[in-house]
């Protein structure tokens, strides 16, 4: 399905600003966008990417530059110059996108997703009946684990917000980036943003772990090795867990065993 757009005239690419792209992408309900060299301006619609205007130029290295350049943040573009990649959330006055910078062998390479302000109730997302017991246990190891664009992210949104309107607790969430906005209801709500709210996952969840949690959700820490903690455990509360890989989800299962095996112990929570 091409989806339908603005008119605007082809000799005005490319455009001065991720923004209007943005807005474009936004009104046709795109879920993606892409910028890179030597390729048209494209977006995922339903699933395909596609070209935005179908007989627009395609973008050289100085113009994806130049767009990086207008939006990028500095401590971002110091990470992408030093690493050649970085992942942040933007936003603007149309929305927050998931957006992910890179350098690769053409020139630099923008893509942008459009994170869903709404959080859906787990009602809405179809989830299990039974899945809303989990939110309802006092301890435990919750994993959310899946391909790219599965719905991680928005299953755990939607259990934490679960939590949120039935429980009176703490919640935190250690992400890279905050995707979902969650409003503190019945619970106090903090959420954090590793790199811009905290050097790292390790060092966040060391300081959770002195704030009096209940829940703490972590969201997009891709490997053990960004994680690894001398403490990585609370004593009590839930621990949501988003991103696991097979190494990650041994050594987690292992570390969260033995700190249970200490729980039981000392009777604690």
């Amino acid at each position: 399905m091409i989806a339908k757009v603005p008119e605007i005239p082809v000799r005005s690419h490319p455009l001065g600003h991720v923004d209007e792209y943005l807005e474009i992408g936004q009104k046709a309900g795109a879920s993606d966008v892409h910028l890179a060299v030597n390729a048209q301006p494209i977006w995922r619609v339903h699933g395909t990417l596609q070209p935005i205007w179908p007989d627009a130029p395609r973008l050289g290295p100085e113009d994806t530059a130049l767009l990086a350049e207008t939006f990028v943040p500095d401590v971002y573009k110091e990470e992408l110059k030093t690493r050649g990649d970085s992942d942040f959330a933007y936003t603007n006055e149309f929305a927050r996108y998931r957006t992910s910078v890179v350098r690769q062998r053409l020139g630099v390479e923008i893509v942008f997703r459009v994170i869903n302000t709404h959080i859906r109730t787990m009602d809405e997302l179809g989830l299990p009946e039974h899945l809303k017991l989990l939110t309802r246990y006092q301890n435990g190891l919750i994993l959310a684990t899946g391909s790219v664009g599965t719905g991680k992210s928005t299953t755990l949104a939607a259990m934490v917000e679960q939590i949120n309107m039935e429980r009176r607790d703490h919640i935190i969430t250690l992400e890279d980036p905050i995707e979902y906005i969650l409003r503190s209801k019945n619970c106090q709500v903090s959420q954090r943003e590793v790199f811009t709210h905290t050097e790292s996952f390790a060092t966040a969840l060391r300081a959770s772990l002195r704030e009096d949690p209940d829940v703490i959700m972590v969201v997009r820490c891709a490997t053990w090795k960004r994680f690894r903690s001398p403490s990585p455990h609370p004593r009590r509360g839930i621990l949501f867990w988003q991103h696991c890989t097979p190494a990650m989800l041994r050594a987690l299962l292992i570390d969260y065993s033995m700190c249970s095996h200490l729980i039981n112990r000392n009777k604690f929570g």
